[in-house]
């Protein structure tokens, strides 16, 4: 019984980080190219410094995923690949803010919960 709640608690942000960045490759050919990517599919092919609306390294990320091809694969790796690593860096504030184990573990959130619902009786 000890062995198994230790097991839980060692369960790992970087699962549920890979499982974001293959949900959202799986579906990056889904539909078309969006608006904003489009406009910064745009601004790629006119690098500035900076830009009224947004900061010049989106168009810099652009740019380099043009370079590496043109599909819609390749233009929204880098951004699913940033939604994997958002995964892992909420994992790694939680930790920071005093969590003993990871707080990704869907286990200890529900444990967490019903332990701190009051009892009736």
């Amino acid at each position: 019984m000890k062995s198994s709640k230790a097991a839980s608690y060692l369960v790992s942000p970087a699962p549920f980080a890979l499982l974001a960045f293959t949900l959202l490759m799986a579906t990056a050919n889904n539909y078309g190219i969006f608006t904003d990517e489009l406009y910064f599919y745009a601004c790629a092919q006119h690098l500035a410094f900076g830009y009224v609306d947004q900061p010049p390294f989106i168009a810099w990320v652009t740019r380099f995923s043009m370079m590496l091809g043109n599909s819609l694969y390749v233009l929204r790796f880098f951004p699913a690949l940033a939604g994997a690593g958002t995964v892992l860096l909420a994992a790694a504030v939680a930790r920071a803010l005093g969590d003993k184990r990871f707080a990704a573990s869907p286990l200890r959130s529900r444990r967490s919960q019903s332990s701190a619902a009051p009892r009736s009786g």
